[in-house]
């Protein structure tokens, strides 16, 4: 997948999306690890630009939009355009977890950055699977590159907490800040991410309930289900 943001004529090639834009003088150190995006600046000073997406196997990742870029908005433009169609609304924020009985675990790398990000089909996983550790067990984690982002003394509340994470819903608007391929696992990383309707982690979380919940039209809901891979 390829991302452009046009203002002038002289091009310069930097990395990973979004985050370039606010931590300019670390792109010389990504540069040899990415191919992903390109920005083209100019002296000059800008209230917007042209950002072009282009993707070989996901139609929907593909356009070209005049749109600002001064406010950490998200370069994908259909996560832009989605993003901007729910309003005002309350961001999902990580609490400070306690030394809980149930601790969810998750891994903190882009799923897929291994290899591939996007499948043949154009769709993602975006974030990794999740355990549920029972510390007064001794239990875990297997994995180095694993943190712990929930913990409750409640363990329906930790598989609340999971189904709401595993959704299509919740993981499409991770994908619209995919910034960099670890350490995605924070507040600023989920910073497009919808909180749960009620804010609690009472019951399990489906797509459908959160289409409903934030009036998503279909068209979005069509692309989200077109772009994230379902969790099997």
């Amino acid at each position: 997948m390829q991302i452009w943001a046009e203002s002038g004529k002289s091009a310069l090639p930097i990395c990973n999306y979004s985050q370039i834009l606010y931590q300019f003088l670390t792109f010389t150190q990504n540069l040899k690890r990415s191919r992903i995006t390109w920005f083209i600046i100019d002296k000059n000073t800008h209230d917007s630009c042209e950002v072009i997406n282009k993707c070989r196997v996901q139609e929907y990742y593909n356009s070209s939009i005049m749109r600002p870029l001064l406010g950490r908005e998200s370069l994908l433009n259909i996560g832009s355009e989605i993003v901007d169609s729910l309003h005002q609304y309350k961001h999902f924020v990580f609490r400070q977890y306690a030394s809980n009985k149930y601790q969810v675990w998750t891994n903190n790398q882009v799923a897929g950055s291994g290899s591939r990000f996007m499948s043949d089909n154009g769709s993602s996983t975006v974030i990794g699977l999740s355990r549920i550790l029972d510390t007064l067990k001794g239990e875990k984690s297997p994995s180095g590159a694993s943190e712990c982002i929930f913990s409750s003394d409640n363990r329906a509340e930790c598989e609340s907490f999971i189904s709401w994470l595993n959704t299509k819903f919740t993981r499409f608007f991770v994908a619209c800040n995919i910034s960099k391929l670890t350490g995605i696992l924070t507040n600023d990383y989920f910073r497009f991410v919808p909180a749960p309707p009620s804010g609690k982690f009472d019951h399990i979380y489906t797509d459908q309930e959160l289409y409903e919940a934030f009036n998503l039209p279909q068209k979005y809901i069509d692309i989200i289900e077109s772009v994230i891979k379902e969790r099997k």
